[in-house]
């Protein structure tokens, strides 16, 4: 988040450079944005009916530790192939 501060698209593309020295397929884009969409508002579904920009924040972050559990856990990511 620190790296990439921009949108969730740019950070997707991040991770994915980094995590697997190439740029995200088009679906993997989709669907880890649809991902992190979803974390995001569950979070913020427990917060008030117009939640501050911290609430916002940390929904945000949670989220992204999630996403990155994921790409981390990925059999790309642990196996030579």
């Amino acid at each position: 988040l620190r790296e990439v501060p921009a949108s969730d698209g740019a950070r997707i593309d991040f991770a994915c450079r980094l995590l697997y020295s190439r740029s995200p397929r088009p679906a993997e884009k989709e669907v880890l944005a649809s991902f992190l969409a979803s974390l995001t508002a569950d979070k913020l579904a427990n917060a008030s009916a117009s939640p501050t920009d911290a609430q916002k924040s940390n929904a945000t972050r949670a989220a992204w530790v999630q996403a990155a559990l994921v790409l981390l856990n990925s059999n790309e990511f642990l196996y030579v192939h």
